[in-house]
């Protein structure tokens, strides 16, 4: 054997164990690619972690939305006040300024 040469031992062990981080690093679209494609669909640890990735990134868009429409929410009123300040300085309909 050669310096080059791989033990295929080796090398399947070294797949199983690089495959089930491929289904999070890719996100639901590499999760899904693993559950269609013939050699992984029937490998019940890459099955697990395909589904897990799917629900972790599921429910983690779920926060990220709703984090959003909660700052959205906050948010809002202080800029429709804002905006009303600003139109009514701009327009020169402030009651208090004299002329």
């Amino acid at each position: 054997m050669s310096a080059n040469d791989v033990n295929p031992l080796e090398a399947t062990v070294h797949a199983s164990r690089f495959t089930p981080v491929c289904c999070y690093l890719y996100g639901v679209l590499g999760a899904v690619a693993f559950l269609n494609s013939e050699p992984y669909k029937r490998d019940r640890s890459i099955r697990f972690h395909s589904c897990q990735s799917i629900m972790f990134f599921h429910v983690l868009r779920a926060v990220d939305m709703w984090i959003l429409v909660r700052l959205i929410s906050f948010l809002s009123p202080l800029a429709l006040q804002v905006g009303r300040r600003v139109e009514i300085g701009c327009l020169g309909l402030d009651k208090t300024r004299r002329r």
